[in-house]
């Protein structure tokens, strides 16, 4: 998209280069008009891409567009609306409609953004700056200034920043607040200067241009006069025609105010010279005008009259019609004394283009009326629509109301049968649960201890007839079997425990090598009794863990017990403490008898207690993988079982290492 033009205010030529001559526009804007709602209404696909090559070719013709595009059907969305709003926003831009401007640059803002186009975001919310301030929309206008200098703040670009302290300064000039403007353009200045100064020039060019003509506002056409000079000195180093011109313009109002008249016509003619030389009619409109005023003060009546008399044909080919009355109120004050008659026809055609103008305004304000009207109309016609909707919305409401009651009714009479069925198959395995208890007490507890009665009664009672020999193998028996029924009494009372949840969990931090050590000393006498050896395989560096030292301490006694119940005379049991990286592991590897994989599912995953008989005829429980299983889920960790039959079983956990 060509390069935005930029406000450059009420002095000199900065007056008309943001004017726009009204011939030959309406047609276009009808054509933009229709094109651009073909485009909206057109769906996504070839139609869509169509409608969008229609409104690019007629933006590119009246050069809102700098490049020719043609879209297909697999032109992204973004791409499109960003294209097509941005090229609308400057042709209504250039055409001064400035409100539809506006419309079109908020368009455009979103795609530009998702595109991540930073350079295009800019352009477009100076556009827009620049269009809020010629609709008088002040408050929006700064607010677009703020969005503007946040961008080049965040980016940490220069030029962009010198930018917007430009335009913020353009605003306060037009808010007649040029103290504050001078302090906006030094700003700008100042960050130029953070630039190279090849690249600099332009913008360093408009700048001085915008306080030179603040100085002028203030009355101060010396100061203006330097700081102009200035620029005008880079604008021809740059070529910039219009440029020297506006600079030109601008020292020839402050030459103005100083009273140099002579030195006024030298800029005034030299800027008329420049926008000749660009085909700018507005500008030649405004310098001849200038130089009418120039010729007026110097009391030559006649050269400011012809001058004066230029404008006012210009303006009357351009269809300029506010351009129009101003030179005609020029004619008039210059004719007022010495042609009365002349003066008053100036003043009977300056009266009839504010009549034109008014006309024109009344028609607006008409039409306006006339919208305003239809549009209540429309308003009261869709309240009443509105209010019979909000009734049967109503009745709607109630009825699904309803309706929801019903159905939440429903859910938690079924949630409530679904818990009742729940509590049921939950209390149908505890009274499973505890009948194996039962069996467990009244079978596995009470029978050896009535059969171990029983044998002390007979040795007793036949003591003189049993030698030491004999005697120590019984003993020895004793002590197995004692040493059983205290294994299934710690069992028990655990398991107790844990069912009715009277085990408190007390974290602590502690070296998981340390439990293993502890656990496989209550087994050293054990082992031996059954020629296995245990050998334990620990990490050399520190396996901390946080978790609750009983429980553990609990859950690597009831694996080495298990790994000796179920391992053969002559073989050997692993303890392993390892660390790897973040994770801790503790693990009792067995050569035994190994577990199938039903085995090993109804132990992990239900709460069965699955009994096996050791080496040597042990009976268990079934109670002591059951109550690793749940101490592990209380301390954060879960049982692991790795076995097959006949190959021996590792059992272990594994939990998070902790910093001592």
């Amino acid at each position: 998209m060509k390069k935005m033009k930029k406000i450059l205010h009420r002095a000199g030529i900065g007056l008309f280069l943001t004017l726009t001559p009204l011939l030959a526009v309406a047609q276009s804007d009808a054509d933009v008009e229709l094109l651009t709602g073909e485009f909206e209404a057109a769906r996504p696909g070839a139609k869509r891409a169509e409608a969008a090559n229609r409104l690019a070719a007629v933006l590119t013709r009246e050069k809102a567009l700098s490049n020719t595009y043609h879209f297909t059907r697999n032109t992204t969305e973004d791409s499109l609306r960003w294209i097509l709003y941005s090229g609308l926003a400057q042709y209504y831009y250039d055409q001064a409609l400035f409100r539809k401007c506006i419309h079109s640059a908020q368009l455009a803002i979103p795609p530009t953004c998702a595109l991540k186009d930073t350079a295009g975001w800019f352009a477009l919310l100076t556009m827009q700056t620049e269009a809020y301030v010629r609709t008088g929309d002040f408050d929006g206008a700064r607010q677009s200034i703020r969005t503007c200098l946040e961008v080049a703040e965040k980016q940490g670009n220069p030029e962009r920043l010198a930018s917007a302290y430009n335009n913020m300064g353009a605003l306060y000039h037009h808010m007649r607040d040029d103290s504050f403007s001078i302090v906006m353009y030094r700003k700008g200045l100042e960050t130029l200067r953070q630039i190279p100064a090849p690249e600099s020039l332009p913008m360093r060019a408009e700048l001085l241009r915008n306080l030179g003509g603040a100085y002028g506002e203030m009355n101060r056409p010396k100061e203006a006069m330097q700081i102009l000079r200035e620029a005008l000195a880079i604008s021809e180093q740059l070529g910039d025609t219009m440029g020297i011109a506006t600079a030109q313009s601008s020292m020839g109002l402050a030459a103005m105010a100083a009273g140099d008249w002579t030195q006024a016509e030298q800029y005034f003619s030299q800027a008329l010279d420049g926008v000749r030389r660009l085909q700018h009619p507005v500008g030649m409109i405004y310098c001849l005008g200038y130089l009418g005023q120039v010729k007026q003060k110097q009391g030559l009546i006649a050269e400011a009259a012809a001058y004066y008399r230029q404008a006012d044909e210009m303006a009357r080919e351009m269809n300029f019609t506010e351009m129009e009355m101003k030179a005609c109120e020029q004619l008039y004050a210059l004719y007022r004394t010495s042609n009365p008659a002349l003066a008053l026809e100036y003043l009977e055609r300056n009266k009839a283009l504010g009549d034109s103008l008014y006309r024109m305004d009344a028609e607006t304000q008409m039409k306006a009326f006339r919208v305003e009207y239809e549009t209540a109309e429309k308003e009261h016609r869709i309240a009443l629509q509105n209010e019979e909707l909000k009734q049967r919305y109503l009745q709607l409401w109630l009825l699904a109301v309803g309706i929801v009651a019903c159905l939440v009714v429903l859910y938690f009479v079924n949630r409530y049968r679904r818990l009742v069925r729940r509590r049921n198959r939950e209390l149908r395995a505890i009274n499973a649960t505890k009948d194996k208890l039962f069996s467990v007490i009244s079978h596995d507890l009470k029978s050896p201890a009535v059969a171990q009665k029983m044998a002390m009664e007979e040795i007793l009672a036949n003591l003189e007839d049993y030698d030491s020999e004999t005697l120590s193998r019984y003993l020895g028996l004793f002590y197995r079997a004692s040493e059983a029924q205290v294994d299934l009494l710690h069992n028990l009372l655990n398991w107790a425990h844990t069912q009715t949840d009277r085990i408190t969990y007390e974290p602590s931090r502690f070296d998981l090598r340390d439990v293993m050590r502890d656990a496989m000393g209550l087994y050293i006498m054990s082992a031996e009794n059954k020629e296995i050896t245990l050998r334990t395989d620990f990490s050399d560096e520190s396996c901390t863990v946080r978790a609750d030292r009983q429980m553990v301490h609990t859950v690597l006694r009831n694996l080495v017990n298990n790994a000796l119940k179920f391992s053969e005379s002559g073989s050997e049991i692993r303890l392993v403490v390892k660390r790897s990286g973040s994770t801790v592991s503790a693990f009792v590897c067995d050569s035994g008898q190994g577990m199938t994989d039903e085995q090993i599912h109804s132990i992990l995953h239900t709460d069965n207690l699955v009994t096996t008989r050791g080496t040597r005829g042990e009976k268990g429980s079934g109670l002591g993988l059951n109550i690793c299983r749940e101490l592990l889920v209380r301390n954060h960790s879960k049982l692991i079982l790795r076995s097959r039959p006949g190959q021996g079983t590792e059992a272990g956990f594994e939990m998070g290492y902790v910093n001592e």
